[in-house]
Formats: structure tokens, C-alpha cells, sequence
């Protein structure tokens, strides 16, 4: 046996034996999108699989993806899909950002009918009380805080509601404005308008005044009486007694006899 063979085979030994210590390297794909049953790889611009991927989080009150954005921009996460780009459930929030300006950020390029830029829904048919496809929060505690802002460019609406038996669009205020409206028409109504502070109330033959009680009166309320029929007589005036809550409608005289005077009237302020 000469020196060559000798060294050659030393040499064949230790590649062998190489081969063997080391762990095996996963094959990458030679470009991003590797296809199914590849590794997601950071950095690559498409990640394609033919099935969806779940990840599951199995500690208590654990997020199963938290992705957060570095401050460079403005989007933790960004989604791009035709009909879903990111689909979560989860035990309280479906999806939970955390951005530097937006948590979450909706945009649709679609001119198709209907195309929401953000859409939630609620799909059990007996949802608890005052559950919402999308509910807005606003923890300001000073002025001008908005829960939920709509705008729109044209000639369209900025916020719009629809149902078919209950309230369209729904506003409260414990001590301040319901609803607040402004603009050139600050208020269109289209059909019949239901305020709860008016009435009817009638006044017997005889009688040329009546008090009417359990209204909610303020120093600036002005209210407004007139007869809807033919009993003789008219209003004579409408006196408000704002501490008392309530307020007396008087007569340019008694009903006649044998009529009965309906007398409409409707509070403002």
C-alpha cells in the first residue's frame, strides 16, 4: 500500500465521520414562497401554502402570535387578502393590536358594491345585551374625544345606520347631548318624528284651563299649545313652572257646553 491510498483514505474517514457528528441542515427553497410544508421565511415578501396554518397558544390568557412594530412605521401587522387577509378566533379578542398610531388599520381598493375598509360582525342570532359588529373606545377624559369618527368625501354619509325594526343611529349622553347636529340642514328628517316631551290633553266643557305634570322642564323651554278642533275657544297662553315640572294651559275661555277641547302641545329647549 503506498502513502497515497493511506492518505486518501484518512481523508474519506473523516468526511464520513463529519457527516455524522453534525446535525442535518433543512433544505431552504432557493426563493421566498417555498410552498407547502416549507418553514415561513422572514424577510421574503410572499409565504405561500396550499392549506391554511393555525397556530395555538395553550397557556392560559396567552397570545399565539404577538407581533409588534418597531417604530420605523405604524402597523404592527399588515394584511393583504381578497376576501380574509388575517382570520383569528379567540377567547376575547379575535385579534389584538398594539400600533404606534393605528392598533388596527383597514384599506380596501375595491369598487365593488358594499366594500368595507374594516367590517365586524357578530354572528350568534341572540347575542348578549349591547353586543356590537364594532364598538369604538375613547378613555379621554378632557373635551373634543370621539368613540367613533366616520367621514366621507362626497355627497354620501359620514356615519350611517340601518335596521329594520329598531334604531338606525342610537345616542345618549347622561348629562350632556344625545345627539348633536350641525351644518347647513342641521337636521333632516324624512318621515314621521316621535318626541317625547308632546302631547294631547282635553279640556271638559266648562273648564277654561289644565295642568299638565311630569314634564322635564329647564329655564330656557319654551312650550308650545294649540286647540285640533272646533270647540269654540283657542289658547290664551302656555306657562311653564319649571320646579314643579309642569306646566298650565289656559283658555280665551270656558269650553262651551255639550264640546270638549283637545289641546295639542310640545315642549323645546
Amino acid at each position: 500500500m503506498n502513502i497515497r491510498s493511506v492518505v486518501t483514505g484518512i481523508a474519506a474517514l473523516g468526511l464520513i465521520l463529519a457527516a455524522v457528528a453534525l446535525p442535518a441542515t433543512p433544505a431552504l427553497a432557493a426563493s421566498c414562497g417555498g410552498g407547502q410544508g416549507q418553514a415561513l421565511l422572514l424577510g421574503c415578501d410572499i409565504n405561500s401554502a396550499a392549506d391554511n396554518t393555525d397556530l395555538t397558544d395553550g397557556t392560559s390568557g396567552g397570545s399565539a402570535l404577538e407581533v409588534l412594530e418597531d417604530g420605523t412605521n405604524s402597523t404592527g401587522i399588515g394584511a393583504s387578502g381578497g376576501y380574509t387577509g388575517v382570520s383569528s378566533d379567540g377567547g376575547t379578542y379575535g385579534v389584538w393590536a398594539h400600533g404606534g398610531i393605528y392598533g388596527v388599520y383597514g384599506q380596501t381598493g375595491s369598487t365593488a358594491a358594499d366594500a368595507p375598509g374594516v367590517e365586524g360582525e357578530v354572528t350568534s342570532t341572540s347575542p348578549g345585551s349591547y353586543s356590537a359588529g364594532v364598538r369604538g373606545i375613547n378613555d379621554g377624559t378632557a373635551g373634543y374625544g370621539i368613540g367613533v369618527y366616520g367621514s366621507q368625501a362626497g355627497d354620501g354619509w359620514g356615519v350611517y345606520g340601518t335596521t329594520p325594526s329598531g334604531y338606525g343611529v342610537y345616542g345618549y349622553s347622561g348629562n350632556g347631548t344625545g345627539v348633536y347636529a350641525e351644518g347647513a340642514t342641521a337636521l333632516n328628517v324624512q318621515g314621521p318624528a316621535v318626541f317625547s316631551r308632546s302631547g294631547l290633553v282635553s279640556i271638559a266643557a266648562g273648564k277654561s284651563s289644565v295642568s299638565v305634570t311630569g314634564v322635564s322642564l329647564t329655564s330656557s323651554s319654551l312650550v308650545l299649545a294649540t286647540v285640533q278642533n272646533n270647540a269654540g275657544v283657542s289658547v290664551k297662553y302656555a306657562a311653564p313652572n319649571v320646579s314643579a315640572g309642569s306646566f298650565t294651559i289656559a283658555l280665551s275661555k270656558a269650553v262651551p257646553k255639550g264640546k270638549t277641547a283637545n289641546v295639542a302641545w310640545f315642549v323645546v329647549n
